[in-house]
């Protein structure tokens, strides 16, 4: 196939000169034209390295060439260049909240009781959903939903049958709690990399008494509430004394089956002077994304104690361990 007049004239052009051309680019482009150009460039290490060379590189020092380049490409694109450009910076483009995706995320609530043992019901992977007109009956109960689903999953929860029981017999909450200790644990898992961290812990002591009561007192109502409030929030939210995060939990349930039918949930402030204002789901979002990044990072993992006591020659070992200690240094 015959080379185009185009393409012939961008590889007579000088390395250094072509990357001088890429400095009117924005990242996109930039992306776009490594991807076509980069077998045009001949010498394109010594071109990167002149390129970079008038570069500040501040905190960036460690970056190769081109990675220092294409962060400048980018940190570039959003300079204002002009006094019109200001207006732009300045428009911070916000989401409602029901348009924050929410899709790349699994769910898992966890509920647990100490009756007979200690047993936990496990609700996984359940999608998170903020539109209200995907809420249904819900939509006024809470800032987001979790439905529980999956094959074969009869979503019956013994607690939950143990709570309608108790209320039937005028059982008091105080007496309910001293006997089963209920609690609740919401985990998130991230589809794309299979991340999990946790979302948010419920202790016994935060079962709501108005919930408990308004079941209590209506025996004819076939959905009933178990409500978790001010439970504590676990992902990272920079909390203080002034300034506090708590994330509810309403578990609404059949009496007559004790099938859970949905988990009504959001963050508030706890706070006096914020109190009843939630958290914003693009923060959400964001949280959940830097605690699973978090998560995903090399961390050393803890040595057992024949694990020390082989790296300090106080235990025998095969063959094969004591080359992978040696691979890795530690023999």
């Amino acid at each position: 196939m015959a080379q185009q007049p185009s393409s012939a004239a961008w590889v007579k052009l000088p390395a250094a000169v072509v990357l001088v051309a890429c400095e009117f680019l924005d990242a996109a482009s930039l992306g776009r034209l490594e991807i076509c150009g980069k077998s045009s460039l001949g010498d394109k290490t010594r071109a990167w390295s002149e390129k970079a060379a008038g570069v500040a590189r501040g905190t960036l020092a460690q970056l190769s060439n081109k990675r220092l380049l294409a962060a400048q490409a980018r940190v570039q694109e959003l300079i204002p260049s002009s006094a019109g450009g200001v207006v732009g910076f300045a428009n911070n483009v916000r989401r409602w909240s029901e348009e924050v995706p929410f899709d790349e995320f699994a769910f898992t609530v966890v509920l647990s009781s100490e009756s007979d043992g200690f047993q936990t019901t496990v609700f996984p992977f359940m999608r998170l959903v903020a539109d209200r007109n995907e809420m249904g009956a819900y939509n006024n109960v809470a800032s987001f939903v979790l439905f529980p689903s999956g094959p074969g999953a009869d979503n019956m929860s013994p607690l939950m049958r143990d709570a309608s029981l108790a209320c039937a017999e005028g059982t008091q909450l105080d007496t309910f709690k001293d006997l089963h200790m209920p609690r609740a644990y919401m985990v998130c898992t991230r589809k794309a990399d299979g991340a999990a961290v946790k979302v948010a812990f419920w202790d016994t002591d935060d079962v709501d008494e108005d919930d408990w009561a308004a079941m209590a007192y209506d025996q004819d109502s076939s959905e009933c509430t178990v409500r978790f409030d001010y439970g504590e929030l676990m992902i990272g939210h920079g909390s203080s004394q002034d300034y506090q995060y708590h994330m509810t939990l309403n578990i609404m349930f059949d009496r007559r089956t004790s099938q859970v039918l949905a988990f009504c949930s959001g963050i508030y402030h706890s706070t006096p002077d914020l109190s009843g204002s939630n958290m914003s789901n693009e923060m959400f979002l964001a949280l959940l994304h830097a605690r699973l990044d978090e998560s995903m990072r090399a961390r050393p993992l803890p040595v057992s104690e024949v694990g020390s006591r082989i790296l300090n020659h106080e235990h025998p070992t095969s063959q094969t361990a004591a080359n992978v200690a040696n691979s890795y240094g530690v023999i």
